[in-house]
């Protein structure tokens, strides 16, 4: 069996490099992290403001649906009795 030679010098998860143990290393990994974690916040926080939106918007076409079928029912009882609206 063929195993290339990069392979054999990759050392185990539990043999970490010497220099992971340099300060700006491990500096460089925890700001990476704290990157990565900043962004779900952030694009979580986008899907709650879109959810929020489409809950308000859901909202406001229902308000205008109902007074819509108010001002029209409204608008039948008045043309029933002779009434016009201007």
């Amino acid at each position: 069996m063929f195993v290339p030679s990069f392979a054999k010098e990759t050392p185990m998860p539990d043999q970490q490099p010497r220099y992971w143990k340099l300060p700006f290393v491990a500096a460089a990994v925890a700001a990476v992290a704290d990157a990565v974690a900043a962004r779900d916040a952030a694009l979580s926080a986008r899907d709650h403001a879109r959810a929020a939106r489409d809950q308000a918007e859901a909202a406001l076409a229902s308000a205008a649906a109902q007074a819509a079928t108010l001002l029209t029912r409204r608008g039948a009882h008045h043309a029933a009795l002779g009434i016009e609206l201007y």
